[in-house]
């Protein structure tokens, strides 16, 4: 009853909260509400101008939840919904270094500014600790000082966590906690965060890809939904691994422990059954751990993370002296789509649908790639976006459930219909380790697998294309890519001709 009683309390109060207020269209709606009519005025300013946001992130602001992340996430959503294209600094590795700004910081973005324009600030108390200043400076690349200033007053019902739950965090955090002690579904970990999401009316855009990818520093909330792929955590001597597992969070302690609620973890006689556990991210050693943010069609902010790198990677060499991609790549910083990490040595990603990992090296114009690949799960697609000719195309190995080989797109058709086509089964089989050659030039490319070949292709490269679903923001470089399949790339190197 009291879990009843608690869901119909949650529901009246979000009811009232976004019927009597203004609807948020990004996370945080306490911060919206004083953010928004600022952000709209500096937006005008900034017409046509890439931006980048970074706030300092002064650590005595942020011992219940990370409020400076979230206004610096709100500051994102708001120059966007204002039709400007910001990022903040966590979307690129190159300006990291922002998130301590000070005067010297600013002359350092301007050596090498990227962007168009940097919004950053700093916070103040007043002298009655009632009121917390944000005090907003906007610099462009060729100007020493700043173009415009301005001052925000937080006030605490505006920067306190309980005011900055949506209604869809709020709803999914509720669902689970009026599932307590119950099974959901069938008792899989995944079918409570998919039925969360249904109560909730979210949006999901894959089998693990359960809404907006937080970045890797953003404020949570209750109703975030956690994927563990491998993640190890370790305190004091005991260290523990979830292989692969859902959760939600319904509890921030602080900035770096939360409790979540999950199912199929535990003993036999509650492991079907929702139960709480509590998840200290300072004990975090190994692995992925990634979170979601409930997405509604109306956010602002996109589903998908812009790669976190955007440059070029340091290069690392095998004995022969060819490029070794393998090493190069990290994939905490290059996952385009999906989960991708390293965890037991080889690229792996977790089950997911159009899978996309930058490889962050320039391609030449003629090169040859050579990898081993182990399929561990499923029986679709791996893939490769290769540049040919200035021209991007996929080469796709056992699509269409494992009956298929050839170069996505020819000519605008599909894998299955257009020359390149050749209808062979499973040329990557279940647990066992191919060895795969492709070879480019600026008008061919040929794969073959195990010395067998797959692809011989000859033409214009300006025939060769990318369906949308395997776009990518960097044109440059090499991408791997999986669909409703999980392979083990042991070994992946670049050949210059």
């Amino acid at each position: 009853m009291k879990y009843y009683l608690n869901n119909c309390i949650l529901v009246l109060i979000a009811f009232c909260f976004f019927t009597f207020a203004p609807v948020a269209l990004a996370e945080y709606p306490g911060l919206e509400t004083v953010i928004k009519p600022e952000i709209r005025v500096l937006a005008k300013s900034l017409s046509d101008k890439t931006v980048l946001v970074s706030l300092p992130d002064p650590a005595e602001l942020n011992r219940r939840w990370r409020l400076t992340a979230a206004v610096e996430t709100e500051i994102v959503a708001q120059l966007l919904g204002a039709g400007i294209d910001a990022v903040d600094e966590d979307t690129d590795e190159r300006f990291t270094w922002l998130a301590k700004t000070n005067a010297k910081s600013v002359k350092r973005w301007q050596l090498d500014p990227v962007y168009d324009a940097l919004v950053t600030g700093e916070f103040r108390l007043n002298n009655s600790k009632t009121i917390l200043k944000l005090m907003l400076s906007v610099y462009y690349k060729k100007r020493k000082n700043a173009v415009y200033e301005s001052t925000i007053d937080l006030k605490p019902s505006d920067a306190m966590l309980s005011a900055n739950v949506s209604l869809q965090n709020a709803s999914v955090a509720n669902f689970m906690k009026f599932n307590r002690g119950k099974m959901i579904g069938e008792g899989i970990c995944a079918t409570a965060a998919t039925e969360a999401l249904k109560h909730a009316k979210c949006e999901r855009f894959g089998l693990y890809d359960w809404g907006r990818r937080l970045g890797p520093n953003e404020a949570l909330l209750p109703g975030d939904i956690v994927q563990y792929e491998y993640a190890t955590f370790r305190k004091g001597v005991k260290e523990s691994t979830l292989v692969h597992h859902t959760a939600i969070i319904h509890e921030i302690i602080d900035s770096d422990s939360f409790k979540v609620l999950h199912q199929n973890v535990g003993g036999a006689d509650v492991k079907k059954t929702v139960t709480e556990a509590t998840i200290d991210m300072s004990q975090h050693t190994g692995g992925s751990v990634v979170f979601f943010r409930p997405t509604l069609i109306d956010n602002l902010l996109p589903n998908d993370p812009t790669p976190f790198r955007k440059s070029a990677a340091t290069i690392v060499k095998t004995k022969q002296g060819h490029i070794d991609l393998l090493q190069t790549v990290d994939p905490e910083l290059d996952s385009v789509h999906g989960i991708w990490g390293k965890w037991n040595g080889p690229i792996c990603s977790h089950k997911d649908k159009f899978l996309k990992l930058q490889i962050p090296v320039d391609l030449p114009d003629s090169y040859t790639i050579r990898a081993k690949i182990k399929r561990t799960w499923g029986n679709d697609t791996y893939g490769m976006i290769l540049k040919v000719g200035g021209h991007q195309c996929l080469l796709s190995l056992d699509a269409y459930a494992g009956t298929v080989c050839g170069l996505d797109m020819v000519g605008g058709k599909k894998v299955h219909s257009n020359p390149t086509t050749k209808r062979i089964k499973n040329v990557l089989p279940m647990e066992r380790t191919v060895a795969l050659t492709v070879v480019v030039t600026p008008s061919t490319v040929q794969a073959e697998i195990n010395g067998t070949e797959v692809v011989n292709w000859s033409g214009d490269a300006s025939e060769l294309s990318l369906q949308e679903s395997w776009q990518v923001p960097n044109k440059a470089w090499l991408h791997l890519g999986a669909y409703l399949s999980v392979f083990d790339t042991e070994s992946l190197t670049m050949e210059i001709h």
